[in-house]
């Protein structure tokens, strides 16, 4: 609602995660499906049909960390060329990043979040283009919490998620738990639960 109107057109990952195409049919979208390779996301594939002119995109919904349902994690070229390739043909990336902090062992690191590799020389008042990473406490405490983040390096992006979420949400958000959560973090419980939940994951693996 906030960048796109229905019947624009929205990048995924082909395949990708199942309630996508329950959030797309919600907001009337059209889905342009770009094939996965076993390096992830298929970068080169969208710059062609971006340069051809096959498409044109107003969203990108891509989850670059261990993304469901294929388990691959994009590197960091492939990820500053979709930044690139984002603010050039200007559309919008939805990062979803659920998983970043679930990694286990060093081999496994994570990059960095999409959105900080947006770089101030993108920025202009008029740009359409940007990205937005989304975080969630939804896989490393609980999904009935239902709280979770917003992070951008565009402050014109930030300013427009930041009005409307107030608008849609009636201004109810919860306030007690974000609060607990930022003691969590203050006081290092998070980083335990992190640690406890990667020897977890590695001990399964």
């Amino acid at each position: 609602q906030i960048f796109s109107s229905p019947g624009d057109e929205i990048i995924v990952e082909d395949p990708t995660f199942y309630e996508v195409k329950s959030f797309v049919s919600q907001y009337n979208l059209t889905v342009v499906p770009i094939p996965t390779t076993d390096e992830g996301f298929n970068v080169d594939e969208l710059e062609r049909r971006l340069e051809s002119k096959e498409i044109s995109p107003k969203l990108m919904y891509i989850i670059p960390d261990f993304s469901n349902p294929r388990g691959i994690t994009l590197n960091e070229e492939k990820r500053k060329k979709l930044v690139k390739l984002a603010y050039k043909y200007e559309f919008m990336i939805l990062s979803d990043e659920v998983y970043q902090l679930l990694y286990f062992g060093d081999h496994a690191k994570t990059p960095k979040p999409m959105a900080l590799y947006d770089l101030d020389e993108f920025h202009k008042s008029d740009s359409k283009g940007g990205v937005v990473s989304i975080g969630s406490v939804s896989k490393t405490i609980m999904p009935s919490l239902r709280l979770g983040w917003l992070f951008t390096r565009n402050s014109i992006l930030l300013r427009k998620f930041y009005d409307r979420a107030v608008e849609l949400s009636g201004g109810l958000h919860s306030f007690y738990s974000a609060g607990i959560f930022e003691a969590a973090i203050r006081n290092g419980m998070f980083d335990k639960r992190l640690s406890y939940l990667r020897n977890l994951y590695l001990e399964r693996s």
